[in-house]
């Protein structure tokens, strides 16, 4: 595979053999499992308390509080094989979704392969040739928006971040709360340079692919790792930005105003400071939630994709 950067990162399979991906497959799986647990008793631990009686995904409900019986459904590979020669169509590539029941229903998490088949790099496709499951920010992305689909519900139970603002604000949350826990681990360092945390790292290949520019981008900067995009200009994203990020409203573009300043608040304030007022922020959050004149989702249910709607 020639042309693909596989020497700085690793590729896991072969778009142009069918079934490649199965020679990693046990490894790909105990990964996202691996992950998906670890990142669940993150979240359930102070300060951020997503526990059973905050409508957290369990088998066995053993408080007593809570709903159980709705552990996360796992999918390390799907769509691995759902065109012909044991290949991902293009519905099952180069993303990753979670969608969010009621407690008491399982939620449901789809973890891609990227990099299209038949298409070269970096041209046609420039994601390197490898699994989200393989990468711990994908992973707790996704997992994040079944914290904040539980968390911001209307009376049913059923999450209300159906608003574009609200939409934007749930791929903020998925991104911060992700790279919070990475940073503290140590797997994702932030020094006073600009342009480090970026989403997506590995699987696109050390490049800008998931998101525009990276989470610690400051406003202001001059930094050329914080480029921005001509509609809305370099450095860190502003509320005047919003719907000028790629031309026009899209939750994940317009998510990056949001996370950018979550993140520079946790510079100020530190992670746990900034976990305990971000976390207890949703749960009184009002349906649709709007953010104010100076910072919208798919409708409850439906799957909450990585990369685009």
């Amino acid at each position: 595979m020639a042309d693909e950067p596989c020497t700085s990162f690793v590729c896991t399979w072969d778009p142009s053999v069918g079934r490649s991906w199965a020679a990693n497959r046990q490894r790909t799986a105990v990964n996202n499992f691996y992950l998906v647990n670890k990142f669940h008793d993150h979240l359930a631990k102070a300060p951020i308390g997503f526990t059973e009686a905050a409508g957290n995904f369990e088998l066995i409900n053993s408080s007593g509080k809570g709903k159980g019986g709705d552990p996360v459904i796992d999918e390390p590979l799907d769509g691995a094989s759902t065109a012909p020669g044991g290949l991902p169509d293009a519905g099952h590539i180069d993303n990753a979704n979670m969608s969010t029941p009621p407690d008491g229903q399982s939620p449901r998490m789809q973890m891609y392969l990227f990099h299209q088949p038949g298409t070269t790099y970096p041209d046609g496709d420039p994601f390197i040739a490898s699994a989200g499951s393989d990468e711990a920010d994908v992973v707790y992305h996704e997992y994040t928006h079944g914290l904040s689909n539980r968390l911001v519900v209307g009376p049913d139970g059923v999450s209300t971040l159906n608003s574009q603002q609200g939409g934007s604000m749930g791929e903020a949350w998925s991104d911060w709360y992700a790279f919070d826990f990475l940073n503290a681990q140590g797997y994702a360092p932030d020094t006073s340079a600009p342009g480090e945390v970026r989403v997506g790292d590995y699987v696109g290949a050390g490049q800008d692919l998931i998101r525009t520019q990276p989470l610690d981008c400051p406003v202001g900067t001059t930094s050329t790792k914080c480029p921005g995009t001509p509609g809305a200009g370099p450095g860190g994203y502003t509320y005047g930005d919003f719907g000028k990020i790629i031309g026009a409203p899209e939750v994940h573009a317009d998510g990056e105003i949001w996370g950018e300043t979550l993140w520079d608040l946790r510079g100020r304030l530190g992670s746990k400071l900034t976990e305990s007022l971000v976390t207890r922020a949703m749960e009184p959050g009002p349906g649709r939630p709007v953010v104010p004149r100076h910072a919208q989702r798919d409708p409850a249910g439906r799957p909450h994709d990585l990369l685009r709607p």
